[in-house]
């Protein structure tokens, strides 16, 4: 059954190799005294003024997103982006509902106008029928010819 013991890309064997390497090159007291210094280095170092000058940068970076933002008001215009569009659809539908009326409106005149048409067409007294054409009396004594055959 494998675990993986490994930190920072090193494994369990190579702790132990570079462990005893330590100890062959530097005795315990050197090595105690040696984490005594690095341990006083590390408090002088959180305490000075340029770590707490890097802190309060870093702190001011990840919270420029959000100060950029309050700045530029990006809520309140997103805000007045919703309102606009709200507005717009209340207009639209106004508008709508206002094109529809006219359709009827328009509709009914043009069956009135219709209507009123109808009617007067049927007041109207009808032309008289052409007269039928009466025939021709001298037909039979006209000639017949290769136009008009008997």
């Amino acid at each position: 059954m494998p675990t993986d013991f490994s930190f920072l890309g090193i494994g369990p064997l190579e702790l132990v190799a570079l462990l005893v390497l330590v100890l062959i090159l530097f005795n315990p007291r050197d090595i105690a005294n040696g984490a005594k210094n690095f341990g006083r280095f590390i408090n002088r170092l959180t305490r000075s003024d340029n770590f707490k000058l890097i802190q309060q940068t870093s702190r001011e970076i990840q919270n420029l997103p959000a100060r950029l933002a309050k700045e530029a008001e990006i809520d309140d215009l997103r805000k007045a982006g919703e309102d606009l569009k709200q507005d717009i659809n209340t207009v639209g539908q106004q508008l709508r509902g206002a094109t529809n009326e006219a359709m009827q409106e328009a509709s009914g005149a043009v069956k009135d106008a219709g209507a009123t048409v109808q009617q007067n067409l049927a007041a109207e007294p009808k032309p008289a029928e052409p007269p039928t054409p009466r025939p021709d009396p001298y037909a039979a004594w006209k000639t017949k010819g290769p136009d008009n055959p008997a």
